[in-house]
């Protein structure tokens, strides 16, 4: 779905990846069954995400659905 756009956001991205991994697997995820680290060129520093964080990832993905 990426049309030769980069994402605009880590939300965006963090959305893309998921779906990502859901088409490919043919999965449906919870937030424990996921572990997401985001890295961007303003905040370089490697941060993982808490299973709250991708909780509510997951819900805004669910919802825009």
């Amino acid at each position: 779905k990426l049309k030769n756009d980069e994402p605009a956001n880590v939300e965006d991205a963090i959305e893309l990846a998921v779906a990502t991994l859901s088409s490919v697997l043919s999965a449906n995820f919870k937030a424990q069954d996921l572990e997401i680290a985001v890295v961007t060129k303003d905040s370089p520093e490697f941060r993982v995400l808490t299973t709250e964080d991708i909780d509510g990832e997951l819900t805004r993905i669910a919802e825009k659905d």
